[in-house]
């Protein structure tokens, strides 16, 4: 996609960018504030890092879901204004949960998904000429 037919035509075909958010509008020019997404895409999201340096959990944390096995939300309210018998247990579950995620990148996700014949994507950024997997669930 050419972003010259969404921007003013006083500016460049690549114009400076910055990043507001997370989604496919989230790449907007900083000298109007145009969407200047170099592509579109459905049900994903534009990477900063490599895939190998992507977490799990960086995933989950990047998008504001949060992974909590407490009732309370962590808030220690869960009896009340005090936390209940088991909230320990599960916060410390949470805790687990995190450090496992932390030890999984969104490349053995890919390679994993290509093993056992997911349909697998490439996203072609066109200003950097780089690709990177998705997956398509």
């Amino acid at each position: 996609m050419n972003v010259r037919t969404s921007l003013p035509a006083t500016l460049p075909e690549w114009p400076e960018t910055r990043l507001e958010g997370i989604g496919q509008e989230s790449v907007r020019c900083v000298n109007c504030g145009a969407d200047a997404t170099p592509y579109k895409f459905t049900n994903g999201y534009t990477l900063a890092r490599k895939s190998e340096e992507l977490s799990v959990a960086d995933i989950i944390r990047a998008v504001d879901e949060p992974i909590d096995a407490t009732q309370c939300a962590g808030k220690e309210n869960c009896r009340g204004e005090r936390k209940c018998l088991t909230h320990d247990l599960w916060a410390s579950l949470n805790d687990k949960i995190f450090e496992y995620l932390n030890g999984v990148t969104l490349a053995q996700l890919v390679a994993k998904a290509l093993a056992e014949e997911h349909q697998v994507v490439e996203i072609k950024d066109q200003r950097r000429g780089q690709t990177e997997p998705a997956v398509s669930a």
